[in-house]
């Protein structure tokens, strides 16, 4: 019979070595023991160390074909006459003492049916007698049937697949796959052996058996295209099975076989994905047939491994695209170049999507067109346009276009797609591309393209990293693209607050001051130095002399405590020395989340302005008390005058009239001034006391009946209206302005009416003149006169400003508005006296 053996560690063993206490193995098996391994499904056999048949069971003695008592003395060799010394040789070197064989194969030829054989798995164990001294051999096996083999298989295949689904590495993949299929099938050698990350050679990853010098470097790591059986299936994926040393030279004569007398071999190649995998190869110490089920296990075992090299290889890939797009991020995270982004992202995606070309392109700002950026890996025949429309038709400009992706798996298969495009490419050796775009949001900011060297499926894989890596450089190159946008505009920004008039800072809580304007350094004489507002030596002072804190500062303020500040004076020393007043306002620039960002402070130099302004109080004070005696004086004259007509020659009556009106307009002028002078000195300019409107309003509408002769003045006063607060010489000043206005502007003259209104006393003066052409806040402003109202009559200007601060001064307010019906209407609110009333 043919002996093919494996090593013992290969197999799970009792003891290596069972100790015998009589001395003749004869007394070894009782009856009883004997009655139970003669129904064993094993056939049982004691060996002494001459290999002479101490007992055997049924089973053995129907392997053998030889009756169990006609084994009993006599050796193996006269049992079974066909084996040689090479075949015994194994049994007898375990038979005196050493170590015992697990799992081998014994073919054996059927009696009396030349060329037939029955296959066993078959066990020795050495015996050793008390003392040591070598006692025969234990010998056991199971014959392997046809459904023993598929359930053999199945169990190993079983163990194979537990153990590649732990293994995190080809080496963990080779030795759990060696280890499997050599203890099963008997070979005593093998190795396994991975194609290149360049597809060009093929790398040795693990090997078992061998001895030193069997691997050699050239068998380590060969070409692909080597002529030897493992090459070959590597490249294919298939399976080569030879069952003698002569089947393989006769299929490859220039393979050398390193061990002597090599028997059968079997190299199966691992199924490929996209690009070839690698494979395994066995080697058996003997001839050997080699059965369809070996061979289905053997395509079993190196799909599971092929399998497991994908996922190994596929979590290497990520984990190595995750580092990469990591890389990529952290080294576009401070980039606000394009064509460095652009950089960087091409020398990411390219290895990691396995590309051999790559372009990043990116839409203009007015959205009409796309830059080329950069791009890398493309000869003089690759077409190099650098500006294109965003209607042109390319790829990259589609993907951009229609914000998609332009994956093209094959690109000569679609040449005349973009006839004018791809030609150029596929000169320069592209077959396929992918063209990504980058988007922000619904909006394509640009696009990257890839180009690759054979024929693309597109895994998804592939492209989710590239999508990655497309999303980060959108990122990336949108902040560019804002960080440029934030440049041009501070630059624009900067050379318009240098032309302002005024001087502008702008501050920061933990930056201090970092900007100001060219105005800065005209006005205080010096430029302030960018950084620490608390490092900034300036002198300054409140308008009572007082020295102004350096966090009382408007800027301070606004900074630290979120304050707005309007109209600050303070007076401030320049570079040069001399004393400035200057006028501030600060505002602060909050963030979203509440918190101030930013203040913004504008100043300018008043001193010249407040000086003319306190000359010009100063002059309208001297002349409104100077001019007030004369006036009254000739205003009493005139009306004495006026009251004696009769002595006064008839053609000097005209001139009484009109020095006596004039003189009353002069006088009244004089008065108006005097509220003005006392409005802008922060003075009262009216008292709050009771009075009853319409005792005023009744007398000042007789005065003014008689002063406007040609005017209509009618009065709506309510009855029992209630006592207010105010000041009756005051508002007389005020409805006289009013109805004046009314009879100047107003040909029809004007009605007044009188009623409760809020617990006070609410007075319209309402005309029907041509209406209001100024907003209300305007109307009221000193020496502020609409255009109708020029057109139609002279006027100072002064009038209703003098009205809005006599009313405001006796805590009431003052209002005008157009008519529904046309013309205007003034209306002022007085306050109840509430004690007058209650009383």
């Amino acid at each position: 019979m043919r002996l093919l053996w494996r090593p013992a560690h290969r197999q799970p063993t009792l003891s290596a070595v069972v100790s015998v206490q009589p001395a003749s193995i004869s007394a070894i098996v009782p009856s009883l023991l004997a009655q139970g391994l003669d129904a064993a499904p094993a056939a049982v056999a004691l060996l002494d160390a001459e290999l002479r048949y101490q007992y055997v069971n049924e089973a053995m003695a129907q392997l053998n074909g030889v009756p169990a008592e006609e084994h009993i003395g006599r050796r193996m060799s006269d049992v079974l006459p066909l084996l040689d010394e090479v075949q015994l040789a194994p049994i007898r070197a375990v038979a005196r003492g050493s170590a015992a064989i697990d799992g081998l194969e014994v073919r054996v030829p059927v009696p009396g049916r030349p060329g037939q054989s029955r296959q066993f798995v078959a066990s020795s164990r050495p015996l050793a007698l008390v003392g040591g001294a070598s006692g025969g051999v234990l010998a056991w096996g199971v014959e392997v049937t046809g459904e023993r083999r598929r359930a053999r298989y199945m169990d190993a295949l079983q163990l194979l697949a537990g153990g590649l689904g732990t293994a995190v590495a080809p080496g963990d993949v080779a030795a759990t796959l060696l280890t499997t299929v050599l203890g099963t099938l008997g070979a005593d050698r093998g190795a396994v052996a991975l194609v290149s990350a360049d597809g060009r050679s093929l790398d040795v990853v693990g090997s078992d058996g061998y001895r030193n010098d069997e691997l050699t470097p050239g068998r380590l790591h060969r070409g692909l295209d080597a002529d030897d059986p493992l090459a070959e299936v590597s490249l294919t994926g298939g399976a080569l099975l030879f069952e003698s040393d002569a089947d393989v030279r006769a299929r490859f004569p220039a393979f050398e076989r390193r061990r002597a007398g090599g028997g059968a071999l079997a190299a199966v190649g691992m199924p490929p994905s996209r690009v070839p995998t690698g494979g395994f190869i066995l080697a058996w110490p003997a001839e050997r047939a080699i059965v369809d089920a070996d061979r289905s296990f053997l395509e079993a075992c190196s799909r599971l491994a092929g399998q497991a090299l994908e996922r190994i290889r596929s979590e290497d890939l990520a984990r190595e695209r995750a580092g990469g797009l990591a890389r990529t991020m952290a080294a576009i995270a401070g980039e606000v170049e394009p064509d460095r982004i652009a950089r960087t992202l091409l020398r990411e995606a390219m290895p990691g999507a396995g590309a051999r070309w790559g372009a990043v392109r990116m839409v203009s700002e007015d959205g009409t067109a796309t830059r080329l950026v950069y791009r890398d890996g493309f000869g003089p025949a690759a077409p190099a346009a650098t500006d294109l429309p965003l209607d042109a038709d390319t790829p990259s400009v589609e993907a951009i276009r229609e914000r998609r992706e332009v994956l093209i798996p094959d690109l000569e298969s679609v040449a005349g797609r973009w006839g004018a495009f791809l030609p150029g490419f596929i000169a320069d050796g592209q077959r396929a591309s992918a063209s990504v775009p980058m988007l922000r949001g619904e909006r394509a900011i640009g696009c990257l393209t890839l180009g690759f060297d054979a024929p693309q499926s597109f895994d998804e894989a592939q492209l989710a990293h590239v999508r990655a890596l497309a999303e980060a450089a959108a990122s990336a190159l949108e902040r560019a693209r804002l960080t440029e946008a934030e440049r041009r505009s501070r630059q624009l920004l900067t050379e318009t607050l240098d032309q302002l008039p005024i001087g502008v800072f702008v501050a920061e809580p933990t930056r201090g001051l970092v900007f100001q304007n060219q105005e800065v350094r005209r006005i205080l004489g010096r430029e302030l130095p960018l950084g620490p507002l608390h490092g900034i030596v300036i002198e300054a002072t409140d308008p009572e002399g007082r020295t102004l804190a350096v966090e009382d500062w408007p800027l301070l303020r606004a900074l630290r405590l979120g304050d707005t500040i309007v109209g600050h004076v303070s007076h401030v020393e320049r570079g040069d020395g001399q004393w400035i007043t200057v006028r501030t306002t600060a505002r602060p620039v909050f963030g979203a989340d509440g918190g101030v960002q930013a203040a913004v402070s504008v100043f300018s130099d008043i001193t010249q302005e407040r000086a003319a302004a306190e000359a010009r109080e100063a002059f309208l004070g001297v002349l409104s008390h100077e001019l007030r005696t004369p006036v009254t004086a000739i205003y009493g004259g005139s009306m004495l005058l006026a009251r004696h007509r009769d002595q006064v020659p008839e053609t000097m009556e005209p001139v009484v009239d009109d020095v006596a009106a004039e003189s009353l307009r002069l006088l009244r002028l004089v008065e108006d001034l005097l509220v003005i002078a006392r409005v802008e000195r922060g003075l009262p300019v009216a008292a709050r006391e009771p009075l009853l409107v319409q005792h005023v309003l009744r007398r000042v509408l007789a005065e003014e009946a008689r002063r406007w002769p040609e005017a209509v003045f009618t009065a709506e006063i309510a009855p029992d209206l209630p006592p207010v607060l105010g000041d009756s010489g005051q508002l007389e000043v005020v409805v006289r302005n009013l109805l004046g206005n009314a009879a100047k502007y107003a040909a029809g003259g004007a009605h007044v009416v009188a009623v409760r209104d809020d617990g006070g006393v609410r007075v319209s003066v309402e005309d029907d003149g041509p209406g209001l052409d100024l907003a209300a806040d305007q109307l009221f402003r000193l020496f502020q006169r609409g255009r109708a109202a020029t057109r139609r009559a002279a006027g100072s200007g002064i009038g209703l400003f003098v009205c809005r601060a006599l009313i405001e001064g006796m805590g009431g307010r003052i209002w005008a508005e157009n008519r529904s019906e046309g013309g205007a209407a003034f209306r002022f609110l007085l306050e109840r006296d509430e004690d007058v009333d209650s009383a």
